[in-house]
């Protein structure tokens, strides 16, 4: 193997561990808003911007069936317990390479600290049968 081809293939190789590797990034809680069961709206101080984030490992129920008609009982469980999450929680933590799903939303594992202690969000609606496992 050449010189040239072993470098790019070491260039190529650093640039993907980078890329992908998982950022942690913290939000304040107060900036923090659930929309239903897993997905969360983090509004950016100083700015009219906000960022919708989807909780990556979990699926929640929605919360209108049948185009919007009905309000599904357990969606708004759901949506419930991640709002008290995020109103007793003194950090919301963030953590994934950056992208996105289909609708726009950046992927992310969320954790929240409560009384000092991490604790993951979708492991905890999971525990509660407020969401299913979702890969």
């Amino acid at each position: 193997m050449s010189p040239a081809i072993f470098l790019a293939i070491i260039i190529a190789t650093a640039a993907f561990i980078y890329l992908t590797r998982p950022i942690r990034r913290t939000v304040d809680p107060k900036h923090a808003h659930a929309i239903d069961g897993d997905t969360l709206v983090i509004w950016r101080p100083g700015t009219k911007f906000s960022e919708r984030v989807r909780i990556e490992n979990i699926d929640a129920p929605e919360m209108r069936t049948l185009g919007g008609l009905f309000i599904n009982p357990r969606g708004l469980k759901a949506r419930d317990e991640l709002s008290r999450l995020l109103a007793n929680a003194t950090e919301v933590i963030l953590i994934g390479p950056p992208r996105c799903d289909r609708y726009g939303r950046s992927l992310a594992r969320v954790k929240v600290r409560i009384r000092g202690r991490e604790k993951d969000v979708g492991a905890h609606l999971i525990r509660l049968g407020l969401a299913r496992a979702w890969i």
